[in-house]
């Protein structure tokens, strides 16, 4: 008889060697300090982001409650107008003028309502787009890579003075500092030390391996 002959048993992949990946993942990661200061920025500017989304929302929350408010004032005017129906006519002009004050006023308020969703709105984009800003700034290391400008967080509109370079932080002036600071709705402290950190927090930047700014 034929002797059989046993299949060949599949080779089985075990996988990278485990000291070789460790050492290339050491060779790849060569400061674990730096990437654990890197993970606490990211979670800091995450927890800004939804402090200011609940700004947001509890603002917007207060404008449709204006909203409602209005519109309730507008549905009250509906009997006082019937009680008019019956008014001898030399009276007709003085209860016309009294509808146009009160059309008046309640056009006033909407347009206030108006205005505040403009603000509103313009205030969330200029969020949106600092958030998206601090994103890539956060990704720059050196002296001169050029920072990403942040617009004013009430006009949306670029603000003027920003430092071009991660460099140039150091050399600017503490009343410039402070105005920039304002402008991005940040705190100010007093000490040019102090707004100089401010400021790269403020532009989403990595703290410096050192404290020191001059």
């Amino acid at each position: 008889m034929k002797q059989k002959t046993l299949p060949e048993r599949p080779k089985v992949d075990n996988g990278p060697n485990i000291v070789t990946t460790t050492t290339t993942m050491a060779a790849l990661i060569p400061n674990f300090d730096i990437v654990d200061t890197f993970v606490d920025d990211v979670q800091i500017t995450a927890n800004d982001y939804a402090q200011t989304a609940q700004a947001h929302a509890t603002a917007a929350a207060t404008h449709a409650t204006a909203a409602q408010t209005h519109a309730n004032h507008i549905a009250a005017v509906v009997p006082e107008l019937k009680k008019y129906r019956n008014v001898a006519a030399p009276d007709l002009q003085a209860v016309m003028d009294r509808i146009d004050r009160m059309a008046d006023a309640v056009m006033r308020r909407f347009d206030a309502i108006d205005d505040r969703f403009d603000t509103l709105d313009t205030k969330m984009q200029a969020t949106n787009f600092n958030n998206m800003a601090r994103t890539q700034n956060s990704f720059l290391t050196n002296e001169t890579d050029a920072l990403v400008p942040l617009h004013n967080w009430e006009n949306n509109l670029e603000i003027v003075g920003l430092p071009a370079t991660l460099g140039d932080i150091k050399s600017m002036r503490n009343h410039v500092l402070g105005g920039i600071l304002e402008a991005l709705g940040a705190p100010v402290p007093t000490g040019v030390d102090a707004r100089k950190e401010g400021l790269r927090v403020a532009l989403g930047l990595k703290p410096p391996m050192s404290r020191s700014y001059t």
